[in-house]
């Protein structure tokens, strides 16, 4: 194998193993064991586990972003929402990566603000243009304060994580993540589309797929 190839193979097999067995435990003998090299090898590639880390994660980023290129492609907005939407309250989000993602956090700090600052870019402007695009459309409410939501929705959904693990205490009596996940579907629905997409989501919920 090339080099390149070879380092793409440490990094599909660190990815099976991080989700699998866990970022902390996995260790460099368990990669190359996975991949069959020496660890020299390894280590000429990636000069120490937090590079691999980081790759890794550019790794999710790019796949993530390449599965909503693919949503996106040949729908309208309104379509693209709702699907994003009922992914998110029905849950249809990977759990082995949100909990490799949450560890990778927990135990390499920098690396993960690091790579959350170079995806928060290639995301704002994906959004961005998602949001101007619905407006041109009729879609999406044209006093929408783009910017503003951009930040809002990863905040509201970074709430409702803190609140169900408890790390938000609010003193109310407990509402299940189902409910709280159906209130952000109906509540972004509402304010973010207009008369006309309002239109065309009710006709998507009814079934009636024509554009």
């Amino acid at each position: 194998m090339t080099s390149e190839e070879t380092k793409e193979s440490i990094l599909l097999a660190a990815d099976g193993l991080f989700r699998k067995s866990g970022v902390r435990v996995t260790t460099i003998d368990d990669v190359c064991r996975a991949v069959g090299i020496s660890k020299k090898t390894f280590y000429q590639l990636y000069p120490q586990k937090e590079d691999l880390v980081a790759s890794v994660c550019r790794f999710q980023i790019q796949k993530n972003i390449q599965m909503l290129k693919n949503l996106i492609r040949d729908k309208d907005v309104v379509e693209v929402l709702k699907c994003w939407l009922d992914a998110v309250e029905n849950k249809k989000i990977m759990e082995s990566d949100k909990r490799m993602m949450d560890e990778i956090n927990k135990y390499y700090p920098d690396t993960s603000r690091r790579v959350i600052i170079e995806k928060s870019k290639t995301v704002r402007d994906m959004m961005y243009s998602f949001f101007e695009r619905g407006i041109e459309e009729g879609f999406i409410r044209s006093d929408l304060d783009i910017e503003a939501t951009i930040v809002l929705i990863p905040l509201m959904h970074t709430g409702i994580d803190k609140y169900n693990s408890g790390e938000i205490v609010t003193g109310f009596r407990k509402v299940s993540v189902k409910r709280l996940l159906a209130t952000v579907k109906m509540t972004l629905v509402r304010s973010l589309l207009s008369a006309k997409g309002l239109e065309r989501y009710e006709s998507l919920n009814a079934g009636n797929v024509d554009k």
